[in-house]
This record gives structure tokens, C-alpha cells and sequence, in this order.
């Protein structure tokens, strides 16, 4: 079964550029993963949240993406690295709790390559 994946982007200024470099980056990715296995998946959203603190917990993007997995809409995200997802050490175990609970698979980029 293909995998529906997410794209999720935050970054802390409102830097056009820095977003939609982090976006490609995470976009080449996927595409690398989906063409070497095209039953790996496919992108099903992406998600950004330009010029958005780490520390805050309530995120458009990010709720938007929340409430997708919850409806099943996607299982699978891809993010740069941890501190995009939270910079607050509690908030984040809580969103990595909620992921599991949806059995939802998260790959950080900086993890996934040198």
C-alpha cells in the first residue's frame, strides 16, 4: 500500500526563500524515495508555516496537518529536522505520542542523509 505523505515546513522568519528551500529540499526527497520504489508513496499535502515560532504550539499549517492524519489522510511525514517540528521538549514528545498513536511514520531529513 502506497504510503500518503506530508510535507511539513516551519521556519521562524518570514523568509520566503528559507521556507521554499526547506520545501524543495524535503520535495527532492520524496520524489527520490517515490522513484526508486513507486509503490513508496506519494505527496499528498504540503504544509508550511513560514515565520512561525518553534515554541508555539498552535501552528496552522501544523494543525492542518494534524487534523489530516486524524481523518487518515495522511500517514507518512517528512520533515527537515526536529526542531522544525518543536522546539519545546514537551510539545514535541506530545506530537510524537499522537503520531504513534496513528501509527503515522515520521522521517527528519537530517537523520536520513550525511
Amino acid at each position: 500500500m502506497k504510503r500518503k505523505i506530508g510535507l511539513y515546513v516551519r521556519t521562524a522568519t518570514d523568509e520566503d526563500n528559507l521556507a521554499e528551500n526547506h520545501r524543495k529540499k524535503l520535495l527532492t526527497f520524496a520524489e527520490f524515495l517515490i522513484g526508486t520504489d513507486p509503490n513508496w508513496g506519494e505527496v499528498v499535502g504540503e504544509y508550511v508555516d513560514n515565520g512561525v515560532s518553534g515554541v508555539k504550539r498552535e501552528r496552522p499549517a501544523l494543525n492542518q496537518m494534524f487534523e489530516n492524519i486524524r481523518q487518515g489522510k495522511v500517514d507518512t511525514i517528512l520533515i527537515q529536522d526536529e526542531a522544525r517540528l518543536s522546539r519545546n521538549f514537551e510539545h514535541f514528545m506530545s506530537l510524537i505520542q499522537e503520531l504513534q498513536s496513528h501509527q503515522v511514520k515520521i522521517h527528519f531529513l537530517n537523520r536520513l542523509t550525511p
